[in-house]
């Protein structure tokens, strides 16, 4: 989708790989998770998700509960790491609003009120939500 494309070029400057972004944004959203269920939510293998996890922990983005290895490790986001995401929803924000600001009324309108079917389409897996 161009508008993924777009907004990716435009985050570059955040600093933040779009894996690692995701990650700041689910763990934000549905609280600590497992590597596992991280991986399974972005749709990349364990090693890749396990990779990415230690680059964050590195980073002082997230942190385990528990030592590397162990079962029931729980990934949650830090400080730093919700600092970090609000930063980059506010970028988000800004790239979109100054792409917004050609359309017409009518046209602004007619986007706002397809944000409710975007989101029936692209509704979340069962297993994924906590409700």
């Amino acid at each position: 989708m161009r508008i993924v494309v777009a907004l990716r070029r435009e985050m570059r400057a955040a600093h933040v790989p779009p894996a690692q972004s995701a990650v700041l944004s689910a763990l934000l959203v549905r609280g600590p998770m497992r590597v596992s269920d991280l991986a399974r939510n972005e749709g990349v293998r364990l090693p890749t998700m396990t990779q990415i996890v230690g680059r964050m922990v590195d980073a002082e983005l997230i942190a385990r509960s528990a030592p590397v290895g162990s079962y029931n490790n729980m990934i949650q986001i830090t400080d730093e790491g919700r600092a970090v995401a609000g930063k980059l929803a506010a970028q988000r924000t800004a790239a979109l609003g100054k792409r917004m600001e050609g359309l017409t009324p009518e046209e602004l309108q007619t986007v706002i009120a397809m944000f409710p079917i975007i989101d029936k389409m692209f509704k979340r897996e069962p297993w994924l939500d906590h409700e």
